[in-house]
């Protein structure tokens, strides 16, 4: 054999399939982590999605709620005006106020 055509000893080719081992190795880990890193992105912007849409379903329950109030506070109103004109029309008529 001539000087330019060596024949690589033993040790040195353990090295480069243990290298190459190695790079697969790796290549597996870093594609596992871009399929890991693409699903986290999706679930934070599905997060993010449903957050949106709790805060809006709250903002409507608020204005049902400020709406329902609203509503018995007229309810409330339109009943002490009723009792404030019995109570006019009781202190006008004549009698004792009692019913029969």
């Amino acid at each position: 054999m001539t000087a330019s055509t060596t024949v690589p000893d033993e040790a040195d080719n353990l090295t480069l399939r243990y290298l190459r081992t190695m790079r697969r190795d790796i290549t597996v880990v870093l594609e596992n982590q871009a399929r890991d890193r693409t699903l986290i992105t999706r679930l934070a912007a599905r997060m993010d999605q449903s957050v949106g849409e709790i805060r809006r379903d709250i903002s409507d329950l608020r204005s049902d709620v400020v709406l329902l109030e609203n509503g018995l506070l007229n309810r409330h109103n339109e009943i002490l005006s009723i009792i404030r004109r019995i109570d006019d029309l009781d202190a006008v008529l004549p009698g004792d106020g009692d019913l029969p």
